[in-house]
């Protein structure tokens, strides 16, 4: 597959690409890294969330970070990433992607520090993390 076809493809033809690539077999992850740097940001972020899903690499959370950066206010708002990536992927990089990818946002007047569903770290006070405890509770329920 050509990456640059992604480029300029209908809907339901991008639909139908993702649909195709195989998230878990591993030679694919280089055309998925492709695609995505040359498809528009929202089927970037959708592209960047099965990737991570699927390799569990630390080069792919900055994938994810690049796309979902790049992404519009409304698609990262309908975008949960703890749902999206799933119960293990989660656990495994949550506080990276907590804080370098959802808090990192530039948020407006309109918007919460962090949209993600209903991932909002506690506040956090000087020099102190964000407590993911309210979080943990809620994955060991459904995990």
């Amino acid at each position: 597959i050509d990456p640059n076809f992604a480029s300029d493809c209908s809907d339901e033809d991008f639909e139908l690409l993702v649909k195709q690539i195989k998230g878990m077999d591993d030679t694919q992850w280089p055309l998925l890294r492709q695609l995505i740097k040359v498809v528009q940001p929202d089927r970037g972020l959708v592209l960047s969330i099965k990737l991570l899903k699927n390799s569990c690499e630390e080069q792919d959370v900055q994938i994810l970070k690049s796309t979902y950066h790049a992404a519009d206010s409304f698609t990262r708002k309908q975008t949960c990433l703890m749902t999206q990536l799933g119960c293990n992927v989660w656990k495994k990089f949550r506080v990276t992607i907590q804080d370098t990818v959802i808090d990192a946002v530039v948020c407006n007047s309109d918007m919460s520090p962090a949209i993600s569903g209903f991932v909002v770290p506690v506040k956090k006070k000087q020099d102190e993390r964000a407590s993911y405890r309210e979080i943990d509770s809620d994955w060991q329920q459904v995990c």
